[in-house]
C-alpha cells in the first residue's frame, strides 16, 4: 500500500470519528465528546496537511519526469523500435517537447546499412534523389539539420502520409550508414 493511500485512509477515518463524536456530543449533550472531537479535528488537520505534502511531492515527481528530455536513443527506438545491432548512434536530436506545437522530430543518425534496411522495410517509402535547392529547409529546423552535408549522392525516402497526416523523410548517404530523419506530425 502506498504512503499516500495509507494517509488518505487515516484522514477519512479521523474525519468519520470526528463527525461521529461531534454528533454524539450534541445529541447526548456531553462536553467531553466535544473536547475529544476537537482533538481529533486537530489530528485530522495535521494528517490532511501531511497527505497534501505527499500528494504535491508525487505530482512534482511526475511533472519532472514528463519534462525530462528524451535521449537520442530513446527517441530513435520510439520511432523505429529496437535496433538489430549496436551500431546506432544518434549524433543530434530535435525532439517534440509539446506535440502538435513542436511539429517534427529531427535526428542525425549513424548506423549500419543493415539497420537502415530494417527501418526502410517498416513502411512504404518512395525513394528519390535529394536536391537541396528544390527542397528548402523547414524554418524550425536546427542548424545541424543539413542533409546536404552527407557524402556522395543523397537519397530521400519519404513515407506516405498516415491517417492523421504524419509523414517521415529520411535523407540518407549513398552507403546508407549516415542519415537524417524528419518525422513530421501534421
Amino acid at each position: 500500500m502506498s504512503p499516500l493511500l495509507l494517509w488518505s485512509l487515516i484522514c477519512v477515518v479521523l474525519f468519520l470519528l470526528t463527525a461521529g463524536l461531534v454528533l454524539a456530543g450534541i445529541l447526548k449533550q456531553k462536553v467531553n465528546y466535544i473536547i475529544v472531537a476537537t482533538v481529533m479535528f486537530l489530528l485530522l488537520v495535521g494528517c490532511g496537511v501531511y497527505t497534501g505534502f505527499l500528494f504535491a511531492g508525487r505530482a512534482v515527481q511526475k511533472v519532472t519526469h514528463l519534462l525530462t528530455p528524451r535521449s537520442g536513443y530513446m527517441a530513435y527506438t520510439a520511432l523505429f523500435g529496437e535496433p538489430i545491432d549496436s551500431s546506432v548512434k544518434v549524433l543530434s536530436l530535435q525532439d517534440q517537447y509539446v506535440p502538435r506545437l513542436d511539429v517534427a522530430i529531427r535526428m542525425e543518425v549513424v548506423a549500419s546499412s543493415k539497420e537502415f534496411r530494417r527501418i526502410i522495410l517498416q513502411q512504404d517509402y518512395t525513394k528519390s534523389a535529394y536536391n537541396a535547392a528544390s527542397q528548402p529547409r523547414a524554418s524550425d529546423a536546427q542548424p545541424w539539420f543539413m542533409p546536404e552535408r552527407l557524402k556522395g549522392q543523397v537519397f530521400v525516402y519519404s513515407s506516405q502520409p498516415s491517417a492523421d497526416g504524419d509523414v517521415q523523410h529520411i535523407y540518407a548517404s549513398e552507403d546508407s550508414t549516415h542519415f537524417f530523419v524528419e518525422d513530421i506530425a501534421d
